[in-house]
């Protein structure tokens, strides 16, 4: 099984998101498990959510299994409340499951993909 690991930035701070944008951009379409390391992020703006939603989905569109480690306990709490987590699971109903606006957010960087 080929794995393949991105670490989120904690940090609020425009370059390091940009950065990581830019090396994620350079992901194989024959990985089989992305594992999304939250490390200890606490907090995240909305636009870094879309960024890291739109990274996850090109994965997930090429056949990847989405995995996620990390985060702080209240973070985690978060993700949990707006099921980002759940978003890319097999057999999630991302029109019943989800907000309409979250969908939107999270399905503007790519094609709408449902398993």
């Amino acid at each position: 099984m080929v794995e393949q690991v991105i670490a989120v930035p904690s940090s609020q701070k425009k370059l390091d998101w940009f950065r990581f944008a830019k090396d994620s951009r350079n992901y194989r379409q024959d990985i089989d498990l992305l594992i999304v390391d939250f490390n200890d992020v606490r907090f995240m703006e909305t636009d870094e959510f879309v960024i890291l939603a739109c990274i996850i989905e090109s994965y997930f569109i090429s056949g990847s299994e989405i995995s996620f480690i990390g985060g702080t306990e209240g973070f985690n709490n978060h993700l949990y409340n707006i099921k980002f987590k759940e978003y890319w699971k097999n057999g999630f109903d991302r029109e019943r499951d989800s907000p309409y606006h979250i969908i939107a957010q999270l399905c503007a960087c790519g094609r709408y993909h449902k398993r």
